[in-house]
């Protein structure tokens, strides 16, 4: 019935996982495995009906010894269907005995176990199919079972204690990744190392479409390697990305707050180059700072530029813009207000280019040169200064039979209004003669003096600049234009009492003196006019508030790597730009805008500190301070500008604060050093400039009692 011949068979091995509660981990997988095939009959034919069949195990293609025999019969209720040629067998199902060979095995388990080769050979009915089929590497599946109690594979014995492998063939379980195309989770970290110089330790490679090939989440905070288009994204409530040097001296934050990029370091606080005819080192672009940069140190570079042009700085919204290191300038700008730079100490400004002045501002115009005796001293001249905008020129000449006429240098006729504003001034040398101008004009003058005379005089003459003539020399206040307080000057005298007698208040009170003229002692007529023009502060730039170089939050800063973030906008000052009278704290315990405009820090306060009270390093608590309470302290750091709160107190570290002096310990002077005092918070005259212990230097006096007095924060 059956022909040898025409019968078929495939064989697909593989374990038969069934479900088993508990999940696949902790389950045993079963001793069976697949076999298929197709069953023809004589005519080729395919056969439909049940079948009793055989199937034996041997260690040999041919001959050799029997392993086992499993029968799928009638007569164990275990015959094979066949339908349409078709049947599937799971063998280790039916009755499973003991084959002829040595040793006894009854189960497909343990014959995989201690036969490296097994044939399998089929019987169907009374007939025996040839030859026999070799049992593939998939039925070997089944000896998993053993090989969680085995040190080794090759020691595996029984499934109960698959949970104690520790290897798989001389390996560890770690030794091996999933390959597969699988999305795979895993609870717990891992960890990638490489000896291989040459390799990546992890690589990731993305798919077109992919959002990246890395992603990583964190407290708030999300970063994607490799993203399209983009190298890294990230982003977080803090900042996008911060990095730093092995010792934390250099860092930078990236997309921090109002900052697209927030750094500093020991020597550049950014350093960028660009190559190429037309490269550009820096770009910045905000609608309130481009770039900001600062540095600190003796020699520190805010901003260091090379290029065809160093920098280039365009203003949001106007056409203004900032060459600098431009074809031969230093700086190149074109603006509506030009250059505007304010004094922090005496609150004085300048403005360069602000149409229609080449400089305007509060201060005197200088010129400086070395003192030809004293090798440490310089000379400072100041400009004459005027309601009109003049030009001049001057000469000697002489008298011919008591008449000159004197032409006049040429560029004066190039740049003086010939129609009006022409002043002459004549002096005569050697004799005490009467001279008169009998005609001036731009080009030349006439002079007359007694007839005959030929005597030699001086002259001057003046004029109104063409073009100038409606300068105004009063309009409309536009920035606060008070007096310097010329604090410079205090320290000048300070250092050098005896320079005092060269400026003009000293040589004008000995020049009334000689002259027998009086002048009031107390210049009560100069105080009046003074007081009403006003006594300027130091005061913020006119169009912003200062920014802090560094600083900490006082609600409780986010700190990386135990550094503060820098400040935000809440930490930024808030400043009257035009500054404010006094100089005393307000009724809220603030010092006054005009003693704020300083370089601070905010710091974790351990013990209550007031305003203008002298602050230290606590020595206990790192990073934190204290208010003062022992004299020449040498962790002294700086002047509170306002009461703690919230366990913070904001530290002025440089400029001018307003502190709390006790005169008990001696007068304090303008011009006096001052140190921390055995009073708590004071700050008191220094006896001696100890290095190390030096909070300022005063800028107003106090005669005595505890009182509140203008400093010049200089720590050293």
């Amino acid at each position: 019935m059956f022909s040898r011949g025409s019968w078929v068979a495939w064989t697909l091995w593989g374990i038969v996982l069934l479900a088993v509660p508990g999940g696949l981990v902790a389950a045993t997988p079963p001793a069976l495995t697949n076999y298929q095939g197709v069953l023809r009959g004589s005519e080729d034919e395919p056969l439909t009906g049940t079948y009793d069949m055989v199937f034996r195990f041997f260690d040999a293609e041919s001959g050799g010894n029997e392993i086992l025999l499993d029968r799928h019969m009638t007569l164990n209720a275990a015959p094979v269907m066949v339908d349409g040629g078709l049947f599937s067998v799971a063998l280790g199902g039916g009755l499973v005995v003991d084959g002829a060979g040595p040793g006894t095995y009854t189960s497909l388990t343990a014959a995989f176990r201690d036969y490296s080769g097994i044939w399998l050979e089929v019987q169907i009915g009374s007939e025996t199919l040839t030859p026999r089929t070799q049992v593939l590497a998939t039925g070997y599946a089944l000896n998993a079972a053993n090989a969680g109690s085995a040190d080794t594979a090759a020691t595996a014995t029984t499934a109960a204690t698959a949970t104690n492998a520790t290897q798989l063939d001389g390996h560890p379980a770690t030794f091996y990744l999933n390959t597969s195309a699988t999305r795979q989770f895993k609870d717990g970290a891992v960890r990638f190392t490489t000896a291989d110089s040459s390799a990546y330790v992890l690589e990731a490679i993305a798919s077109s479409g992919s959002p990246g090939a890395l992603y990583g989440q964190g407290t708030n905070s999300v970063c994607y390697l490799a993203r399209p288009n983009s190298g890294a994204q990230c982003g977080g409530n803090t900042y996008g990305g911060y990095f730093y040097d092995a010792n934390e001296n250099s860092y930078a934050y990236v997309g921090y707050n109002v900052y697209g990029l927030y750094s500093a370091g020991l020597t550049y606080g950014a350093y960028s180059t660009a190559s190429g005819s037309t490269g550009t080192g820096v770009f910045a672009s905000a609608p309130q700072y481009g770039l900001y940069s600062t540095a600190s140190g003796s020699t520190g570079i805010g901003i260091y530029g090379s290029g065809v042009t160093a920098a280039h700085f365009n203003q949001t919204g106007i056409s203004g813009y900032t060459k600098i290191g431009y074809s031969g300038y230093g700086v190149y700008t074109q603006s509506y207000n030009g250059i505007h730079a304010y004094d922090v100490n005496d609150g004085g400004y300048t403005r360069i280019g602000a149409s229609p002045y080449k400089v305007d501002g509060t201060g005197a115009v200088s010129f400086v040169q070395n003192h030809p005796d004293d090798p440490d001293k310089v000379v400072v001249y100041h400009a004459p200064e005027s309601s009109e905008v003049n030009v001049y020129t001057r000469g000697s000449a002489k008298l011919e039979h008591g008449v000159a006429r004197v032409v006049l240098d040429p560029t004066f006729a190039w740049t003086a209004n010939p129609d009006l504003g022409l002043t002459a001034h004549l002096t005569p040398r050697g004799e005490p003669i009467p001279l008169a101008v009998e005609s001036v004009s731009a080009t030349e003058i006439v002079v007359r003096g007694p007839r005959g005379s030929d005597v030699e005089f001086d002259y001057w003459v003046m004029g109104l600049r063409i073009g100038f003539e409606e300068m105004a020399p009063v309009k409309r206040k536009e920035l606060d234009a008070a007096i310097p307080r010329n604090a410079r000057a205090a320290e000048v005298y300070a250092a050098d009492p005896e320079l005092r007698s060269f400026n003009a208040l000293e040589r004008h009170r000995g020049i009334a003196k000689n002259v027998g003229r009086h002048v009031d002692p107390e210049l009560r007529a100069s105080a009046t006019l003074r007081d009403r023009i006003g006594l300027s502060h130091p005061v913020a730039r006119p169009d912003e508030a200062d920014i802090p170089v560094q600083g900490v939050d006082p609600a409780g800063a986010a700190v990386v790597a135990d550094r503060p973030v820098p400040p935000g906008p809440a930490d930024q000052g808030d400043l009257d730009p035009r500054g404010v009278p006094g100089g005393r704290p307000s009724e809220t315990g603030e010092a006054p805008a005009a003693a704020r405009r300083v370089l601070s820090e905010r710091f974790p306060a351990v013990s209550p500190i007031e305003v203008g009270d002298v602050v230290v390093i606590d020595p206990e608590e790192s990073g934190s301070v204290r208010r003062s309470d022992h004299q020449d302290d040498r962790a002294v750091i700086g002047i509170a500008l306002a009461p703690a709160q919230g366990g913070w107190v904001e530290v002025a570290m440089a400029s001018v604060a307003v502190v709390r002096v006790d005169a008990a310990y001696g007068a304090v002077r303008s011009g006096d050093l001052l140190v921390s005092s055995p009073a708590a918070g004071a700050a008191m005259r220094a006896a001696t400039a100890e290095p190390g212990t030096i909070l300022g230097k005063a800028l107003e006096p106090l005669e005595s009692g505890l009182g509140m007095i203008r400093v010049l924060v200089m720590l050293r």
